[in-house]
């Protein structure tokens, strides 16, 4: 599974370490919940490598106080794309062109889903996205989380 993955203590999505020559994707441990960029050639001729692994047991807050609980935030792809082929994650807010209206892109009972404020329902995702545009995330943009709940 893709995961794109939100650090709480620097406030901004943790980067991976790919680059030209090779492809990268974020694994996240089982049995203990480290955060892993996995590395691996495209051409084949080296083995794959897990290049760094991080400890998600705390973190530091603004007042730099130490806080007990994940630093890091996993946010999976729903393998689905908005009208503009953007992909869609979890946390994110779409915004849809047919109701004028924003949704965050939630996980509810075995799928993806977007949450409607107003009656407390879930839509699936996947019959909402065509015509729909990714606006931003519940991290980087708490203003249309506001739009969200001004919705009801």
């Amino acid at each position: 599974m893709i995961y794109r993955i939100w650090d709480r203590q620097t406030k901004r999505f943790v980067k991976n370490g790919a680059s030209l020559h090779c492809f990268s994707n974020w694994q996240i441990g089982a049995f203990n919940g480290e955060v892993s960029d996995f590395v691996a050639m495209i051409d084949g001729a080296r083995e794959p490598a897990f290049l760094q692994t991080i400890n998600p047991a705390f973190f530091f807050d603004e007042a730099n106080s130490i806080k007990k609980a994940n630093r890091y935030i996993e946010q999976p792809f729903t393998t689905l794309s908005d009208k503009e082929k953007k992909y869609i994650y979890q946390g994110d807010i779409i915004y849809d062109t047919d109701d004028d209206a924003y949704y965050e892109v939630t996980f509810y009972l075995g799928m993806f889903c977007i949450y409607f404020p107003s009656d407390g329902t879930y839509a699936p995702l996947k019959d909402y996205c065509r015509e729909s545009l990714v606006a931003g995330n519940i991290f980087e943009n708490p203003e249309l989380v506001q739009k969200i709940y001004a919705n009801k």
